[in-house]
């Protein structure tokens, strides 16, 4: 399969011209005040299925954080095989119908130009059996993207005042018609085989109940890389790695069948990596989270390097929130510190043999990039646990 070709080499499909016309199933309210109180969890509607080692894992819900994802994964694997997956075929019969409607679900916060280039890029996908409806949940913008969303069809708007990705998530869910769920991110373009990929994947393996896909960097000039670029594509949005190793994949490029979401329970809060915890809640439960790399979707370099910092903040707060409660954990945190400062040097390889930048002066840039921002990611440590405050970080999702 081919790679999506570079930004700037079609304008016509990234929002230069009006999206096409499809048939509507749902219209943008002209009066959304009654959408303002926000929906904080979704029912759960569990089907029990004779499971011995997934009713132990309920009964003992520390198992996996005791011998880790990895571990946890094996063995979720062998159990899978041994019994041919009958177990978690048997729960996604009972939890999912046949799928006849995709629904896409994007929380949006201040980026109309972004969310603007997603719409373009999810009405110019090839096409589905299924039908298709778009839900875009906005988190509190200064501006609601009312008039966006009108200009293209089959798209809703919703409104949820709770800050954070997941609460958005989680409302959009809720009034979401499809058995299938996709979530991208309002920063993000689809590539055109994105729904289709989806579709197909879930049609074709019907022991398969989530499914994570690739993320690449959407670059403005494929043949001349800036250092964020550079770093980023090699470094961020690991997604094969994060699912094979730590049993979940980032939530701008995630789809799973509705009945797993109600059993599994909602997205969390601000305060967590939401898409971690929720692929490891889902994790225990026997539902394992599936890489299909022709899932493709390209996200933006980040602007500038006080972006980087935001988001690396973002997550050393969310680490320090989760290790601080265990014992022990003061000096092997300052330990993990200087680690973090002196891994650069165990990256040289893999910056010299990506297949994701090209070229002698692609890799210094992304070799210098490393080195800056695992610097800056000790400095962040080193303050956190010296007195920092870390719920001023995590906060900065919808309020900066």
């Amino acid at each position: 399969m081919k790679d999506c070709p570079p930004l700037t080499s079609s304008p016509q499909r990234f929002g230069l011209q009006q999206p096409p016309q499809r048939p509507s199933r749902s219209v943008l309210p002209t009066d959304y005040h009654h959408l303002s109180t926000p929906v904080r969890n979704i029912p759960e509607q569990k089907a029990h299925v004779a499971d011995p080692l997934a009713d132990s894992m309920r009964t003992s819900p520390d198992v996996c954080s005791f011998i880790g994802p990895s571990a946890w994964l094996a063995l979720v694997e062998f159990h899978s095989h041994a019994r041919g997956r009958r177990i978690v075929t048997a729960k996604l019969e009972q939890l999912t119908k046949i799928t006849k409607m995709i629904t896409v679900i994007i929380p949006h916060l201040d980026q109309p130009e972004m969310l603007r280039r997603c719409l373009t890029s999810l009405h110019a996908q090839r096409p589905t059996q299924q039908e298709v409806e778009i839900i875009v949940v906005d988190n509190g913008s200064k501006q609601l993207p009312a008039g966006l969303c009108a200009g293209f069809p089959a798209v809703t708007l919703l409104l949820e005042l709770t800050p954070g990705p997941g609460p958005a998530r989680n409302h959009g869910a809720a009034h979401a018609s499809g058995e299938t769920l996709a979530f991208i991110d309002a920063d993000c373009i689809a590539h055109p085989d994105w729904l289709y990929e989806i579709e197909r994947c879930f049609a074709e393996r019907a022991d398969i109940g989530i499914i994570g896909g690739d993320v690449r960097i959407a670059r403005q000039d494929a043949n001349k890389l800036t250092l964020l670029e550079a770093y980023e594509s090699v470094f961020a949005y690991r997604m094969r790695e994060y699912i094979a190793k730590q049993g979940y994949s980032g939530t701008g490029n995630l789809a799973m069948r509705a009945g797993i979401l109600s059993s599994v329970g909602p997205f969390g809060g601000i305060e967590i990596a939401e898409d971690r915890d929720w692929g490891q809640r889902a994790l225990r439960q026997g539902f394992r989270t599936h890489y299909c790399k022709q899932m493709i979707v390209f996200h933006p370099a980040r602007r500038s390097l006080a972006e980087i910092a935001a988001k690396w903040e973002r997550h050393v707060a969310h680490d320090f929130n989760r290790v601080r409660s265990t014992r022990g954990w003061w000096p092997r945190w300052i330990l993990r510190s200087f680690a973090v400062a002196l891994s650069p040097a165990a990256e040289l390889l893999r910056v010299g043999l990506s297949d994701r930048i090209e070229g002698p002066r692609a890799r210094m840039l992304a070799m210098y990039g490393v080195v800056l921002v695992r610097l800056y990611r000790c400095k962040v440590m080193l303050a956190l646990a010296f007195g920092a405050d870390a719920s001023r970080i995590v906060g900065r999702w919808n309020r900066a």
